[in-house]
């Protein structure tokens, strides 16, 4: 048996039930509108704020790809890895000069020439000066001598040290070459017997060509001190015999004064 109440309103369930359906079809229609409204109009924006913005899909791309380009770099390399240190300088000493060419590296080298990167702008009697990157560097064979600490000498035990005999003369002491002896040369820089030999050589012709000017100067000096003499000779020949008397009392009057004074 049915209740009393679903007998009196049969026919009041079914509209019921077609009202709730209708209500829940109408929502349902009002939120696929607005889902399709919602996006039509986010496409909008996007392609307005595109067009003020002046760049296009293929501009996007490319700043894309070069963030991926650096993305890729930071992932290759780890970020708390100290960078590698830089190339030091070429040349870390000069250990002789002999006239215009300066010895680095177990190498004999003139203005002008390069030691790997770096570039020799001028060698003077007691310095080079080498350019790297820009920066101008001073060298000096004494820098080479002091920072070995030992006395230069062959490997026979005899002594190495080949010098351009300078005497008296500071500017003659600056063309003194100094070769280190082999072990503080270091590896790859040792001299053989070859190059000491030519060491020996270029040094005798720089002693030979020091004593050749100390003789032109010296004759020089004889020959202006010959001049001097000879025109004094000259100049006494030439006077009177009046002049000399007057000078020979004049000489005879400063004598009487000093002995008045004493």
């Amino acid at each position: 048996m049915k209740p009393e109440y679903f007998r009196q309103n049969e026919e009041l369930i079914p509209l019921v039930l077609l009202v709730a359906s209708a209500t829940f079809a109408v929502l349902m229609m009002v939120k696929t509108t607005s889902f399709f409204a919602a996006s039509a109009k986010a496409e909008h924006v996007v392609k307005r704020a595109v067009e003020q913005n002046g760049s296009n899909a293929e501009d996007i791309e490319e700043i894309v790809a070069e963030a991926s380009a650096i993305a890729d770099e930071l992932k290759k390399g780890s970020l708390f890895v100290p960078p590698a240190p830089k190339p030091g300088h070429p040349v870390t000493a000069v250990l002789g000069i002999l006239g215009d060419e300066a010895l680095i590296r177990g190498k004999w080298y003139k203005a002008g020439d390069k030691v790997r990167d770096a570039k020799i702008v001028a060698i003077e009697p007691t310095q080079v000066r080498i350019e790297w990157q820009g920066v101008e560097k001073v060298f000096a064979p004494n820098q080479a001598a002091s920072s070995s600490g030992s006395i230069w000498s062959r490997s026979t035990g005899r002594s190495a040290k080949v010098v351009a005999q300078a005497k008296g003369s500071p500017q003659k002491l600056a063309e003194m070459v100094q070769i280190g002896r082999r072990e503080s040369l270091g590896a790859g820089q040792q001299l053989s017997d070859e190059q000491i030999a030519k060491l020996e050589q270029k040094a005798e012709k720089q002693r030979l060509a020091i004593e050749k000017k100390e003789l032109q100067k010296a004759s020089a000096a004889y020959k202006k001190s010959v001049q001097t003499g000879q025109r004094k000779a000259a100049a006494q020949k030439k006077k009177t015999p009046s002049d000399i008397r007057k000078a020979k009392e004049k000489a005879a009057g400063k004598k009487t004064v000093r002995l008045t004074q004493k």
